[in-house]
C-alpha cells in the first residue's frame, strides 16, 4: 500500500480520537455522530492493514500502529505548513503564524528585541505567545502546539531540542532602601528568610530552583505571596520591605530604577541556572517561525553572551 492513498480526512478523525482518548468525545468535538467516526476508524484500518485502537470500557487505547501513524501525520502537517510558508516567503511574507509558549520572565526581553520590530516589519503576519509553566511549554514544543518554545531551566525532554542555552542565574530583588541593600557578597537563602518574601509558583522553572535550594539548605520559606507574574513581583518588593527571587534577564529593565537593588545569590545552583530556546526534534519550521527564531539568537541580550552575576555586578 502506497502511503499517499491514505484518506486525509480519515486522519484528521483518527488524531481527534486519539486526542480525546474516546470515539464519542471525539465525535462531539468534531459535531458527528459516533457510527461515522467508527466506520471511518474500519475503513482506516483497512487502509493500513492493522488495527489502530483497542476498544475498553472506559474509551480507546492506541495501538504501536496507531503510535507510528501520529508520527506520520504530524510529519504531513509539519511539511504543509513549511511548504505554505515557503509561498508566502515569495509574497514577502505577507500572511502566516509563528507561535510561541515562554516562561513568564522573557516578557520584555522578546517583546524589545524581537516580536515589535518583527511586527512593525511585517504586520500581516499573526503572532501568539503565551506564558507558561516550565513543563508546558515543553509539552506543547513537543506536540507541535507551538512552533518555538523559550523555557527557564527546563529538564531534558523526549523530542525536544535546546536550540540555544544561555545562563540566566538566578538573583534576589529588593528595595533600594533594604537593610541587605549595602551588602558586596552574594546573599545566601537562610539570610533571606526572615524577610517578607514573594516567590515564584512552583510550576515554572524559578520556582522550582528555589525551592529545591531551600530543600537542600534546610531552610523553611513561609512566603507572603506566590505568584506567576514577575510584574507582581516586582510590584511586592517596590511596596516594602519584601524580597523575591527573579532571574538575571528578567532584572535589566529594573538597572536603572533607584528604588531596586538586584544582588547575586551563593549557592552554585542559583548560579547555574540556564535558559534555552526549545523547538520540536527534527522539526523544519515554517518560514516565519524560522526567521522569529534567528531573531530570538541574534537579537535577545541573553543568548549569544555568556552572562556572570558576582558582586561586582551588585545595582542599588
Amino acid at each position: 500500500m502506497a502511503i499517499g492513498e491514505i484518506n486525509q480526512r480519515r486522519l484528521r478523525y483518527f488524531h481527534e480520537i486519539l486526542a480525546r482518548g474516546s470515539i464519542r468525545a471525539a465525535a462531539d468535538a468534531l459535531n458527528t455522530a459516533s457510527s461515522v467516526l467508527t466506520r471511518q476508524m474500519k475503513l482506516l484500518e483497512d487502509e493500513i492493514g492493522t488495527p489502530l485502537f483497542e476498544r475498553g470500557n472506559r474509551g480507546v487505547a492506541p495501538t504501536e500502529a496507531a503510535h507510528a501513524l501520529l508520527a506520520y501525520w504530524r510529519g504531513c502537517q509539519s511539511e504543509r505548513a513549511v511548504f505554505e510558508n515557503t509561498l508566502q516567503n515569495l509574497n514577502g511574507l505577507q500572511i502566516g503564524s509563528v507561535r510561541l509558549a515562554i516562561s513568564e520572565g522573557f516578557v520584555d526581553p522578546l517583546m524589545d528585541h524581537v516580536l515589535t520590530p518583527f511586527i512593525n516589519a511585517h504586520p500581516q503576519l499573526n503572532i501568539s505567545a503565551k506564558t507558561l509553566a516550565v513543563n508546558d511549554v515543553i509539552s506543547e514544543v513537543a506536540n507541535d502546539e507551538v512552533d518555538i518554545g523559550l523555557a527557564y531551566n527546563p529538564q531534558p525532554a523526549a523530542r525536544v531540542t535546546q536550540h540555544a542555552i544561555a545562563a540566566n542565574p538566578v538573583c534576589v530583588l529588593m528595595s533600594g532602601a533594604h537593610t541587605l541593600a549595602s551588602r558586596n557578597t552574594p546573599l545566601t537563602i537562610a539570610e533571606l528568610a526572615p524577610f517578607p518574601l514573594a516567590l515564584m509558583s512552583s510550576a515554572f522553572g524559578l520556582g522550582q530552583i528555589v525551592r529545591t535550594v531551600a530543600d537542600l539548605e534546610r531552610v523553611r520559606l513561609t512566603p507572603a505571596l506566590v505568584s506567576n507574574s514577575v510584574a507582581m513581583l516586582k510590584r511586592f518588593v517596590r511596596s516594602g520591605n519584601g524580597v523575591t527571587f527573579l532571574t538575571y534577564a528578567a532584572t535589566l529593565i529594573d538597572s536603572a530604577d533607584p528604588a531596586f537593588c538586584v544582588a547575586p545569590l551563593a549557592h552554585p545552583l542559583f548560579g547555574a541556572a540556564q535558559s534555552c530556546v526549545l523547538v520540536r526534534e527534527g522539526r523544519r519550521l515554517p518560514n516565519a517561525a524560522q526567521r522569529v527564531l534567528d531573531l530570538i539568537v541574534e537579537q535577545m541580550p541573553l543568548f549569544g553572551s555568556e552572562v556572570h552575576v558576582s558582586s561586582a555586578l551588585v545595582r542599588c
